[in-house]
């Protein structure tokens, strides 16, 4: 488990952070040239999409990490470090030993389909990637889930149908590969983002099922603050907690010493069926009519901003998680 403090000393040092925690600033501060940073550091992200025997997602990612974590000479893919004595020497070292852990993972064959990113904490920007060929599963960019129409299967000439969220499921873990295992074994494509990015504690994600029936689609959803409470009603709706893998009973904020927050939704037919669910991250405070608001343990309003910011008293980014219908 990480218990991570983060103290800042300098404005340099602050906006490093935000970096890290993938926010953008909007304040041309000069923090010093890319090729004054000696030593540099990057950031990895393994990511799962679809399987075809679930019993073997978790094994095969923790392969896949721990080679990575072997070629990229690290305990973590949070926070790798390379020194080779100025910043583009140390990328190219850093794409290198990516190019050499590609090399070793792509001798196997898998039953999922991967992808690898490693980013630079300076600028953020992806630096390397590469996808093992999955053996039984197409590999498409995870974004386009979301995105895709569906014809009723074995079918020709019919109108694409409309998907909608049918299914949510939150899990926190010591490591990504754990995290993402869990959803992923259990048959959930997996939004990306790590809610705790930047800020320490457990990894944690948010996993989804689709449907094309706009009446089992997920209608609307609320973040309870502070206590993990059971069934609730409000505004006519009843809200149910989404099921949770791991740590903490999958809190979204899960051991980072900021405020526990856990997701509840509704299928009530009072409104359209969600598409889509995206995580948000800022370098100041929002507000937006589709972030997804906080309630306290009594049902009253958190903090009366539109949506809550996940990070409440973590540190790092404003961050929310925004629906789309």
């Amino acid at each position: 488990m990480k218990h991570i403090r983060l103290y800042l000393q300098t404005a340099a040092a602050a906006m490093a952070l935000l970096a890290v925690a993938g926010c953008s600033s909007n304040d041309n501060q000069d923090i010093g040239s890319p090729e004054a940073a000696n030593p540099s550091t990057y950031q990895a992200r393994l990511v799962v999409k679809g399987y075809s025997d679930s019993t073997k997602v978790l094994s095969e990612m923790t392969a896949i990490e721990n080679t990575l974590l072997t070629y990229l000479n690290t305990k973590s893919l949070k926070t790798i470090t390379f020194d080779e004595g100025s910043s583009e020497a140390n990328d190219a070292a850093a794409v290198k030993q990516c190019q050499l852990a590609e090399a070793a993972i792509n001798k196997n064959e898998y039953a999922a389909s991967y992808a690898f990113f490693l980013i630079k904490s300076a600028t953020g920007d992806t630096l390397y990637s590469f996808r093992p060929a999955a053996t039984n599963y197409r590999m498409e960019d995870i974004s386009s889930d979301f995105d895709e129409d569906v014809l009723p299967s074995g079918n020709t000439g019919y109108i694409p149908q409309t998907k909608y969220i049918s299914d949510l499921a939150v899990a926190a873990a010591g490591s990504e590969s754990q995290a993402q295992g869990e959803l992923a074994s259990r048959g959930y494509s997996i939004i990306t983002q790590d809610l705790n990015q930047g800020v320490g504690g457990d990894y944690v994600y948010i996993g989804y099922k689709q449907t094309t029936s706009n009446s089992q689609a997920i209608t609307n959803l609320y973040i309870i603050v502070e206590w993990h409470i059971g069934d609730f009603t409000y505004g006519g709706a009843s809200y149910t907690a989404v099921p949770y893998f791991g740590n903490n009973q999958g809190s979204l904020n899960s051991n980072t010493g900021g405020k526990n927050m856990w997701l509840y939704y509704t299928k009530a037919q009072n409104s359209n069926g969600l598409k889509t669910l995206e995580v948000k991250s800022y370098d100041s405070r929002q507000q937006n009519n589709n972030f997804v608001y906080g309630l306290n343990a009594n049902l009253g309003d958190w903090d009366g901003y539109l949506g809550v910011d996940i990070n409440t008293n973590a540190g790092g980014c404003f961050r929310y998680i925004l629906k789309n219908y």
